[in-house]
């Protein structure tokens, strides 16, 4: 109570030294009133207002980076933000509309007339190296089929510069020479990349790579790093009837893209894995890893086939290199590093014997007698005593989440406390940009 007086008291002598300094007077609600957008803002909503009342709909993008109804982005390099609506007209027929930023205020500068279902995905990018973005819009003309198309934005002349079918299109400096090129998926039974350079400005500079043969569908698609430092494209997909996961990788050499992790006789990349685990920087070194999954030896009471993951790093000629190896417990949201020593014959088991408490059991299984020899527990403890259950015996505590406490346990005096809160990580949710 004292603090709210306090306040006000404060608020009334700001008022009266305002008012005593010779300046306009001000009601007092325009003190508390919230704050109005910047009137070009305003501006904007009400040219947008017209357009709708004028019969259309918004019809965002209905994929990639750029999902939003109305998006600003500095077109021409001048420092302001230009707004594109997306619509679809009192016809049902798709358009976007331009509208250029000038001091306080927007105008419409120009329209880009549609087709097709929907607006499958745009991205913004300086292809032809004028120093002005040209608009990459990929239109849905069926489920599977897409018409891309670029635009040219210059002086606010909308022009096309290149047309094709696609499945689906990337954005990325792939050759490494500071500007953006073009990638081209297509995917019809077979699969292949297509990249091009238009910043010639006359013919766009083209080559194409085919995907591994059996590949299945594509799931995602992303640039990275590779350990040498070169850009590279990432493919991955079913395999072999929906059982396998699979990666091509692509680079571009000397303008030609090629995919550096197929194999020449099978024409099928050596990334083959029996587990839907994806390609991701597990490490942090901003390098993109490729898994192996390997099935670990089942302990006589398991009834679950638990796996161990090699994360390998690529160089641009296709050689790999171990970076680190995981146990990925993804029920409770957890991986773990493994040492040398843990990854050699690990095999893990479940207990969930007590409410709110699951454990873990990792082992080293002797190759010639089977025989267990268990080194670490690690449990998830949840409700309300968990902090209890954290405490029990010679438990220690790894992470702490707002509803649950991850705990462990050391079965082998040669391993460290600290070298088991080191190798402990939560698994999160990856926002891949880039992506399909």
């Amino acid at each position: 109570m004292k603090s709210c007086k306090t306040a006000t008291a404060l608020l009334l002598i700001a008022v009266m030294l305002f008012l005593i300094s010779g300046c306009s007077p001000i009601a007092i609600d325009e003190l508390y009133s919230l704050p109005q957008p910047p009137e070009k803002y305003v501006q904007l909503q009400k040219l947008i207002d017209e357009e709708i009342a004028a019969g259309s709909e918004y019809s965002a993008p209905i994929s990639g980076n750029y999902r939003q109804s109305v998006q600003l982005h500095d077109l021409d390099g001048d420092g302001q933000e230009e707004a594109l609506a997306f619509f679809r007209d009192s016809q049902k027929a798709l358009k976007i509309c331009i509208y250029n930023s000038r001091e306080n205020t927007y105008s419409l500068a120009a329209v880009i007339d549609g087709e097709g279902t929907a607006i499958g995905k745009i991205e913004y990018a300086d292809l032809d190296g004028d120093n002005s973005m040209e608009l990459i819009v990929a239109w849905q003309v069926s489920a599977a089929l897409r018409m891309l198309k670029v635009y040219s934005l210059k002086e606010f002349q909308s022009s096309l510069l290149f047309t094709a079918d696609c499945n689906e299109f990337l954005v990325s400096d792939l050759n490494g020479d500071g500007r953006n090129d073009l990638i081209i998926l297509h995917f019809e039974g077979s699969g292949s990349v297509e990249l091009f350079d238009l910043s010639s400005g006359g013919e766009p500079e083209f080559s194409v790579a085919k995907m591994s043969e059996g590949l299945e569908s594509i799931d995602r698609a992303r640039t990275g790093t590779l350990s040498d430092g070169k850009p590279a494209l990432f493919i991955e997909g079913l395999y072999r009837e929906g059982r396998s996961l699979l990666t091509d990788v692509f680079i571009s050499v000397d303008g030609k893209i090629t995919n550096i992790s197929m194999d020449k006789v099978t024409g099928v990349s050596n990334t083959i894995r029996d587990y839907k685990v994806y390609s991701t920087d597990i490490d942090s070194d901003r390098v993109l890893e490729i898994p192996g999954a390997y099935p670990l030896f089942n302990q006589p009471d398991s009834a679950s086939t638990y796996w161990v993951f090699d994360w390998y790093s690529y160089d641009s000629n296709g050689n790999k290199m171990l970076d680190l190896s995981t146990y990925h417990c993804y029920s409770d949201g957890w991986y773990l590093i493994l040492s040398e020593k843990w990854r050699e014959n690990v095999s893990v088991r479940r207990e969930a014997d007590v409410a709110g408490e699951r454990i873990v059991v990792l082992s080293t299984i002797d190759p010639v007698t089977e025989k267990a020899e268990d080194f670490l527990m690690i449990y998830t403890l949840t409700g309300v005593n968990r902090w209890d259950k954290a405490k029990i015996g010679n438990r220690f505590v790894l992470l702490e989440e707002s509803s649950t406490i991850y705990a462990a346990r050391i079965l082998d005096d040669t391993i460290k406390k600290e070298d088991v809160i080191g190798s402990f990580r939560l698994i999160y949710a990856e926002w891949i940009t880039g992506t399909i």
